[in-house]
């Protein structure tokens, strides 16, 4: 009997703290701090324009981005001058066709 008097002492405490902290206004977090594919949303165009950048591109219009996070468009080589069809991931490199 003192074991489950003791555990639900504990409890008591336990739930008086979590309501005390409550209603001063701190918050108790209660599911993930991250959700799942936090990363591939995260790559939004900016990083991408900013990843074809320095691959050695200018004049990026990047305006396609697909459900599996590849962004496709235009951009110029800056090497050559040349205009190319650009696709990049955030975790592949730049490709030009």
């Amino acid at each position: 009997m003192r074991g489950h008097a003791a555990r639900a002492v504990t409890a008591m405490l336990a739930s008086s703290i979590l309501l005390c902290a409550c209603s001063r206004g701190h918050s108790v977090p209660t599911g993930p701090l991250s959700t799942p594919n936090a990363g591939k949303a995260a790559f939004n165009e900016a990083k991408a324009i900013e990843k074809v950048y320095h691959a050695g591109y200018t004049d990026i219009s990047l305006n396609t981005h697909d459900p599996d996070g590849v962004w496709r468009g235009r951009a110029i080589r800056r090497s050559s001058g040349a205009p190319v069809v650009v696709s990049v991931t955030e975790d592949g490199p730049v490709v030009a066709r």
